[in-house]
């Protein structure tokens, strides 16, 4: 799944110029593939911390596996998003 993470202020207002560093991490069924936000960017996309741009953030989200084969053929990926000074955000996907 492709997983899109954006600032709102106190009062839910989209912010276009946020420029954050956001950290993504699943629970045990679920990981992180990739991150991006900026053409620019050059660091490696499978790191699970990059900086926001223009207040939006991706990421990619497939589920975990164990020698090749996943863990989990049904079950609840828990994403989470965080960022020093902000509201962590939370989302659960379906498998």
């Amino acid at each position: 799944a492709i997983v899109s993470c954006y600032t709102v202020d106190k009062e839910g207002r989209f912010v276009p110029n946020a420029s954050v560093f956001v950290e993504f991490h699943t629970n045990t069924f679920g990981k992180i593939i990739a991150t991006g936000s900026d053409v620019c960017d050059h660091n490696p996309q499978n790191l699970p911390v990059r900086k926001m741009r223009e207040g939006y953030i991706t990421a990619a989200v497939g589920v975990a596996e164990l020698k090749g084969a996943p863990i989990c053929k049904n079950g609840t990926i828990e994403v989470y998003a965080k960022s020093e000074g902000l509201e962590s955000a939370r989302l659960k996907i379906e498998i």
